[in-house]
């Protein structure tokens, strides 16, 4: 499964996927020349490595991803990163600014993830 780029300023869902060998899940446009404000929901989603990020977001942007029921297969070393956060750009490259859930952009808790 490749990733699902994202440039439209609707809610998206990601529901009951599945990916395997992937890079990013989904991903935020990190470079577009016109930005908006993106908002997804990623729930029942099984995740089997290799994979390295489940979603990326643009938090200058406002960006939010809010995870539930994701499990993660084949992770024991727990490497495949949940929630990546940029700061996005109009032109260029956009900037890694951290990971991780924060209670404003990225939306999980320890209970929405799991490993097997």
């Amino acid at each position: 499964m490749g990733q699902v780029p994202h440039a439209a300023v609707v809610l998206e869902g990601l529901d009951e996927q599945q990916g395997e060998n992937f890079g990013k899940l989904y991903r935020s446009c990190g470079n577009c020349s016109k930005q908006y404000q993106r908002n997804v929901v990623i729930s029942n989603v099984v995740a089997t490595t290799p994979g390295k990020v489940i979603a990326d977001i643009n938090t200058n942007y406002g960006d939010t991803a809010r995870f539930s029921s994701i499990r993660i297969v084949d992770d024991s070393s727990r490497k495949v990163v949940i929630c990546d956060k940029y700061k996005g750009v109009t032109s260029g490259e956009p900037s890694h600014i951290g990971s991780g859930a924060d209670g404003v952009n990225c939306l999980y808790s320890s209970s929405d993830i799991s490993y097997s």
